[in-house]
């Protein structure tokens, strides 16, 4: 029997890893024009476009990231930006530009006071980056909770 190579974790670990050799150190940028036709980007498309879309992530590096990431992958990815454009319209304009690989940090827990986040008199510490939480139904419910406490001070 066949063993997997490696844990989820360190599958995704292996993908990153290979994604920053590709980008020569760094994460890939494509425009999803060119993803969709499964070419590269490169350094001239993010210029002279109709729509001038700028990257926020100068130093990553135009490339394919199809060539980084699992065909299973990508096609996840293709069907919730399809599903994303019917609720945010325009964001598989040809020009959107996509980075990979996304790489998560999360913060320490700092010591709280309470159950409402509190880690100072009147000094809340919520959500993903606060160390709180780890995705957006957590990052609600604990802004619920500090709110909560918020409301009594009142």
């Amino acid at each position: 029997m066949t063993e997997p190579l490696a844990s989820g974790q360190a599958f995704a670990q292996m993908l990153g890893v290979q994604a920053a050799l590709l980008g020569g150190g760094g994460p890939i940028m494509q425009r999803i024009g060119d993803f969709r036709l499964g070419k590269r980007s490169t350094r001239a498309a993010f210029s002279g476009d109709l729509y001038d879309f700028e990257p926020s992530l100068a130093s990553a590096t135009p490339g394919d990231i199809g060539l980084s990431a699992p065909a299973k992958v990508l096609r996840a990815l293709w069907n919730a930006m399809k599903l994303l454009d019917t609720i945010v319209p325009g964001l598989l304009h040809p020009s959107t530009i996509m980075y990979y690989p996304e790489i998560k940090l999360y913060a320490n827990r700092p010591a709280f006071m309470d159950t409402y986040f509190r880690a100072r008199e009147h000094l809340y510490l919520i959500g993903d980056g606060a160390g709180t939480s780890r995705g957006i139904t957590a990052a609600w419910a604990s802004g619920l909770r500090a709110a909560d406490r918020i409301l009594e001070d009142r």
